[in-house]
């Protein structure tokens, strides 16, 4: 029987400016070289930041957990050499006695973290449907499905989900208020443009975990009665754009997507606008101007979007990590 070994490179910003794209292609080379197993199947996933740059480019080994720091293009024969023997020690975590660690927990760094919108980013293949719902995706969309909208806006009120992009709204009172409005068609929309130096918390979610967000979406969805929503995602962040929207492609084959979603009445069309790389667009008004082709400019304020937003119809715009909180909370309560 043939098992799978995964080796997941952390592709966020800092470890491809070390070589990750690199160090992945001399693993897929590595990989070719050796011909085909018929005990072990290895795949090369590109995933996303995995934290702790400084140390990248960083590569995991799962399901074994093993860990590499600082891993060069020459590392690859030594690691794919290690998945039938023992770990490269060079390559481990090392304490400040001098010992080294071979699991990620074992880092300090990583050890204290109780990780929630980023579970699941660097240990599962965010280019897998199947992994992800094998680590749970999916559950709390299948019970949003048995639920009403307001139920579904009751348990995200009770979360306390507040908006993760910087304002801090309460999520579960922007979905009510845009629920209340018997105005069609409605919209939900992503701001994944991410315009602040520095941040790369909605890249990393994108990119290593790009079924959350969409789970997230269709959640919300179902919650204001939408039928169309839309990522706004920046230019710079390829890789984020390029899994999200395999991950819309799989999940339309799957029927999670689509006319009938899991099997239900209920329906959601996904689509990805990139953005243009104007830092203003990262304001929601701004963004959905810029959505509807116009200059990307912010609209008065005094105009609330929930009632008037995307294409002057009710909308709810939510950040990346806000919507990708959803899942968890629908299935865990």
């Amino acid at each position: 029987m043939t098992r799978t070994e995964r080796i997941l490179i952390c592709c966020g910003t800092g470890c491809i400016a070390n070589g990750a794209y690199e160090v992945a292609r001399a693993l897929e080379e590595q990989i070719a070289a050796q011909g085909a197993n018929a005990q072990v199947e290895l795949k090369v996933c590109r995933t996303g930041c995995s934290g702790e740059c400084e140390q990248g480019p960083l590569v995991r080994l799962m399901p074994r957990d093993t860990m590499y720091y600082k891993v060069k293009p020459a590392d690859a024969p030594a690691i794919i050499a290690s998945l039938e023997g023992d770990p490269v020690t060079r390559l481990l975590y090392r304490d400040k006695q001098g010992v080294r660690h071979e699991h990620q927990a074992d880092n300090p760094f990583y050890g204290f973290q109780h990780k929630v919108v980023l579970k699941d980013v660097g240990i599962i293949d965010p280019l897998s449907l199947e992994e992800y719902k094998a680590a749970g995706g999916y559950e709390g969309l299948a019970r949003a499905l048995t639920m009403t909208p307001d139920e579904i806006i009751d348990e995200v009120e009770r979360s306390g989900l507040r908006g993760k992009g910087g304002a801090g709204f309460p999520a579960g009172r922007k979905w009510r208020s845009a629920a209340s409005y018997d105005v069609w068609p409605k919209y939900i929309v992503c701001n994944g443009d991410e315009g602040d130096p520095g941040a790369f918390m909605d890249g990393s979610t994108m990119e290593g975990s790009p079924h959350a967000v969409i789970e997230g979406m269709i959640i919300g969805a179902l919650a204001i009665g939408a039928e169309t929503g839309v990522l706004y995602i920046r230019d710079e962040y390829a890789l984020a754009r390029e899994h999200i929207q395999r991950a819309i492609d799989d999940a339309y084959d799957a029927g999670i997507l689509g006319e009938h979603i899991m099997g239900s009445d209920h329906k959601l069309n996904l689509s990805i606008v990139r953005g243009g790389g104007a830092f203003v667009c990262g304001e929601s008004t701004a963004l959905m101007n810029s959505i509807e082709g116009k200059v990307g400019e912010p609209r008065p304020k005094y105009i609330r979007s929930v009632q008037s937003g995307l294409f002057e119809k009710p909308t709810v715009l939510n950040n990346v990590e806000t919507l990708a909180s959803v899942p968890t909370i629908l299935a865990h309560g």
